[in-house]
């Protein structure tokens, strides 16, 4: 998949932080859509609502 400056991009790591040098970048680089999802995979895996796929892809 090919990343344009109209590509949307979602981003998550375990708390949000570590992603957010990555949605500057991204934003610096012109993608006009980037979201940093604040608290991530600690706050998603915790609701046992939310959907959680395994395995490999």
């Amino acid at each position: 998949m090919e990343i344009t400056v109209n590509t949307p991009i979602y981003l998550y790591c375990f708390k949000g932080a570590r992603t957010s040098n990555t949605m500057m970048a991204l934003k610096n680089a012109g993608v006009k859509d980037v979201r940093n999802y604040l608290m991530s995979w600690n706050e998603w895996s915790r609701n046992p609502d939310l959907p959680i796929e395994e395995g490999y892809s």
